[in-house]
């Protein structure tokens, strides 16, 4: 067991070494590792990698964005949890990679930056619509669907509208206005308790 005062930070090898240390810098941070009194050890992860913790452990998987990104998947106890930001989908087909990973979860969280009528235009942007959200969670048989990364163009009106529309083809209705809060926890032997907390937004 490693000491309180270790902290283990995982990084994506496909970015390089240094990537992680030079966004935490001038002019992008404030400040560097240097001052920090934790021993901090960097740990270069891929696609297809499985991390295990305290209690819980993280398997990370491809998704479909320029320059490459990583999704997650999150099991804890009976739990679990996978964050799928940052992918864009093929029209007519599920993301095998995905739809793998995310196979009866209980939360997926899903990037809805577009909608099926303004996706085209933005194909080789790296982002998906909430509709392919809907038809992954149904797919995969997904307890919960978070509806997240939203374009910064839509407005209060624009996800209102999105919630009533999301209700519709799904099993228990969609409210974007309730929120949930789970809280994962568990007790290292050193004392410090180990606690994973997440909202979600749409609840199938």
């Amino acid at each position: 067991m490693e000491s309180p005062h270790v902290r283990r930070v995982f990084r994506w090898a496909r970015r390089g070494h240094g990537i992680f240390e030079e966004a935490h810098c001038a002019p992008l941070f404030p400040i560097s590792f240097t001052p920090f009194p934790a021993q901090i050890l960097l740990q270069d992860i891929s696609a297809y990698t499985t991390v295990p913790g305290p209690g819980f452990e993280v398997t990370t998987f491809p998704l479909n964005h320029p320059g490459g990104a990583l999704g997650y998947r999150l099991n804890f106890q009976h739990n679990s949890l996978c964050h799928v930001i940052d992918t864009e989908h093929t029209p007519g087909t599920l993301d095998q990679n995905i739809l793998n990973a995310v196979q009866q979860t209980d939360l997926m969280i899903y990037d809805s930056t577009y909608t099926d009528a303004t996706f085209a235009p933005k194909k080789g942007w790296g982002h998906s619509t909430w509709e392919q959200g809907i038809r992954l969670a149904l797919a995969a048989k997904i307890k919960h669907l978070a509806l997240y990364h939203h374009d910064h163009s839509h407005t209060d009106d624009v996800l209102g509208d999105i919630d009533k529309k999301a209700r519709k083809p799904c099993p228990q209705p969609l409210s974007a206005a309730k929120i949930w809060s789970w809280t994962f926890r568990e007790k290292p032997s050193y004392g410090e308790q180990t606690c994973f907390r997440f909202h979600v937004v749409c609840d199938r």
